[in-house]
């Protein structure tokens, strides 16, 4: 009966050893595939970014340039202050 018990036991764990290295077996594995998805979609989107940006950068057709500010003709020049006004200036 005690043999039986300890047979039983023995094999019981040798399943959960067993059952053990498996699942991290598996798990490890999961894991693996998990990181190399995620490099091959980072790897893909900086590649597709890279080529958008040279092809940006070194595109044939220049870029059309905003026309420089023109200032207005009526002010030229910075008021002066307040303080500094002469009657004549203020009216």
């Amino acid at each position: 009966m005690i043999a039986e018990a300890v047979d039983t036991v023995w094999t019981l764990g040798w399943a959960l050893l067993v059952w053990i290295v498996l699942t991290a077996a598996v798990a490890t594995l999961a894991g693996w595939t998990v990181v190399a998805a995620v490099v091959w979609a980072c790897r893909a989107l900086w590649r597709g970014v890279a080529g958008v940006r040279a092809l940006v950068q070194h595109s044939e057709a220049p870029a059309l340039l905003p026309e420089p500010h023109k200032p207005s003709e009526r002010h030229t020049a910075a008021p002066a202050p307040t303080w500094a006004r002469t009657d004549k200036d203020a009216a």
